[in-house]
């Protein structure tokens, strides 16, 4: 690992985004238009893996099962995303045989778009003995039974170097449904890696949603209160986003978007957040594997201010968290990225357009000068419904100057995991055209 540089984050190859804060002196600046002139393209979609391919790896299902990320590797990329690991494929020594986790991918050097080795041992996993098998109660872990991650990035303070992982923590509850997914409270947390994405440790919980557990579970017992994956971006303190090759840790927010629910906010329905924390806060808890302070770091942002506690450190998440304000209505799903052609911060997320009878399951992507203000409407939408496809899990990843799309692609009606491809798609920006003077 390069550490020419002291205090000095190598770009993380993949940044998931979505937005936050004009702010200065905990008061939010005046806001700027939310989206520059820019129009952004996509280049023809390319096969990355099919099932087949995947299972030839050992996975049952994922990659990517939500966001995947990645950094620089000297003259290749670590990839990292969710996945769970088959019985036969993965029994060999070291391997973790039928369990769902993060594992790394790496793809092979010079070509980004094909997996050239995915090990099947995963890397960080649910803490529960039988993980998803049997969702009941109210009280455990809040990673009791799924743990999923992949938004990543390096963290170098001249004397120690590694990655930074945001994963996606359950707890799920209720009876088990037939053809559906487990019902769960969602949660993040964080872990980091000393040994170049070889082994992570565990830092603990980073942001949970305002209702305590007991609360959700009571008051919705048919709905699933999601958090997304946590895709994350750096910016200063009023909200610009800044190019993670150079960055001042201590005048530098990790920026984390997550999905949040308070009554009253975004008409009683769940919707896309944000948090921050100041990297040399985090950078400095992760060196010293400091998992006390993890959970006390992160803020929520509030009526234009980051001071509510994203998390409480409470067990069982019985406590409610900060409130929030929406930073965008829906926006599931997110990834995020640094685009260094404009100094923006190009947002991607999962939607639904209702078109008649039908539901279109599309991409949307829209960009910013700041962190916070997004507009209503998309700068550009990925929607393959007139092919028969339906697009998932969007994950922008840069690798060298190019930025892609990486997503997952089905057949309407069929969005199963043997039916899933996971697709790429170059993204280009450049400044809008000005429209003729009349």
């Amino acid at each position: 690992m390069n550490t020419k540089w002291s205090l000095r984050i190598i770009a993380p190859v993949l940044i998931a985004i979505a937005l936050v804060a004009g702010f200065r002196n905990k008061t939010l600046m005046a806001a700027v238009s939310p989206a520059p002139g820019i129009q952004l393209s996509l280049g023809a979609p390319q096969v990355v893996s099919t099932y087949k391919q995947r299972q030839q790896f050992g996975f049952e299902f994922g990659y990517a099962d939500g966001v995947m990320g990645a950094v620089a590797d000297d003259d290749n990329y670590l990839y990292f995303g969710s996945a769970k690991s088959a019985f036969f494929s993965c029994s060999l020594g070291g391997s973790t045989p039928r369990t769902q986790g993060v594992y790394k991918l790496v793809p092979q050097a010079g070509n980004p778009l094909h997996i050239a080795s995915a090990r099947c041992r995963a890397l960080l996993q649910p803490s529960g003995p039988h993980a998803g098998v049997n969702p009941q109660g109210s009280v455990g872990p809040y990673d009791r039974d799924y743990l999923g991650g992949g938004p990543v990035i390096r963290i170098s303070d001249g004397q120690h170097c590694g990655i930074l992982i945001v994963y996606h923590a359950e707890f799920q509850y209720g009876p088990r449904r037939k053809d559906l997914a487990n019902l769960f409270f969602g949660t993040l947390g964080m872990a980091v890696s000393m040994d170049n994405g070889k082994t992570f440790e565990k830092l603990g919980q980073i942001i949970q949603p305002h209702p305590g557990r007991l609360e959700w579970i009571t008051e919705f017992p048919g709905t699933a209160l999601s958090v997304g994956n946590g895709p994350l971006v750096l910016g200063d303190e009023a909200g610009h986003p800044v190019d993670p090759r150079y960055p001042d840790p201590e005048k530098t927010w990790i920026y984390v978007y997550y999905i949040d629910f308070e009554r009253g906010q975004c008409g009683d329905q769940q919707c896309l957040a944000v948090a921050r924390a100041r990297l040399a806060d985090v950078m400095k808890a992760a060196f010293r594997h400091d998992q006390s302070a993890v959970s006390h770091l992160f803020r929520k942002y509030h009526d234009g201010k980051f001071e509510e506690p994203a998390a409480t450190g409470a067990p069982d998440n019985e406590l409610l968290s900060g409130s929030y304000t929406p930073v965008l209505e829906g926006g599931f799903s997110p990834s995020i990225i640094f685009d260094p052609a404009g100094g923006n911060a190009i947002l991607a997320t999962q939607a639904v357009k209702q078109q008649g009878t039908a539901k279109e399951k599309v991409i949307e992507f829209r960009a910013s000068t700041d962190l916070v203000h997004w507009n209503k409407d998309a700068i550009y939408t990925l929607n393959a419904s007139a092919d028969g496809f339906a697009v998932r899990y969007p994950s922008l990843v840069q690798t060298g100057s190019q930025l892609w799309l990486f997503y997952s692609r089905s057949p309407v009606g069929s969005e199963t995991w043997p039916e899933t491809t996971f697709m790429a798609r170059t993204v280009t920006t450049a400044p809008a055209a000005s429209k003729p003077k009349l």
